[in-house]
């Protein structure tokens, strides 16, 4: 959380001049947890009809936030994970709207170590690898319909790209992208836009979170190039780091 509170105010400007991206906790921000919640509620709840389980590991559930009433999607990651949220000045008295976010898994075990099994092989062997605490898992991209197709989606990960190299760079990144997209970049070697600061590669074979999904997922590494640490330097170098977005995202972004 020490890297959290350093980059509690960290915010950067994207090709929209009306967009801010904030970094921040739930330590700092408490209501960054129901701000997100609806975000992401909206988007992969109630337009891309996202299912899970009752007992998934994640313990992801939808529930009414007590304050505002509305219906958030939360998991046991929500308070202590990192998030960056994209917040749109409006034109109506200029106030300030969250509608877009990403986060950076990186104080807890992440995310997909929870659904290891033996019929998860890869996931089995990510632990073997690397252990319970030496990765930083990036998801959770989402935004509103007014933010898409406008370099935000782009602005989110460039910013958790940027502080993870400057506070967890020893630490690869761990994304699960549908195993169709990730085999689609892998053919096509779109994957990285500047391979001098990054590696991204695959990481076992394509699983399933839970039995009911209708598709898989590949595990894929991102692995700073330390090397060539002092090349990340300004902004100009973040929009050409690395094509992680594009591994992200899903048709609506």
């Amino acid at each position: 959380m020490r890297a959290a509170a350093r980059h509690q105010l960290l915010t950067r400007f994207s090709s929209l001049k009306n967009v801010l991206y904030v970094v921040t906790n739930a330590s700092h921000t408490p209501d960054v947890v129901s701000i997100t919640g609806s975000i992401l509620y909206d988007v992969f709840i109630k337009e891309l009809g996202w299912k899970f389980g009752k007992d998934n590991p994640s313990k992801l559930r939808v529930e009414r936030c007590s304050k505002t009433d509305k219906m958030i999607l939360v998991d046991k990651f929500a308070s202590t994970c990192l998030w960056i949220v994209a917040c749109e000045r409006t034109s109506n008295g200029g106030r300030i709207e969250p509608n877009g976010c990403f986060r950076l898994i990186h104080s807890t075990e992440i995310e997909v170590l929870g659904y290891q099994s033996q019929r998860n092989r890869s996931i089995v062997n990510l632990r073997e690898v690397y252990g319970g605490s030496g990765l930083v898992e990036m998801n959770r991209i989402a935004l509103r319909k007014q933010l898409r197709h406008k370099g935000v989606g782009t602005g989110l990960v460039n910013t958790a790209i940027g502080l993870h190299y400057r506070e967890w760079a020893t630490r690869p990144i761990v994304i699960t992208p549908p195993a169709s997209t990730a085999n689609q970049h892998i053919a096509t070697k779109t994957m990285l836009a500047n391979p001098s600061l990054y590696s991204i590669s695959s990481y076992g074979d394509p699983f399933r979170y839970e039995e009911h999904d209708d598709s898989t997922c590949q595990i894929m590494i991102v692995q700073a190039k330390l090397n060539n640490k002092h090349n990340f330097t300004g902004d100009h170098e973040w929009k050409k780091a690395t094509n992680i977005l594009n591994l992200l995202q899903t048709d609506v972004f």
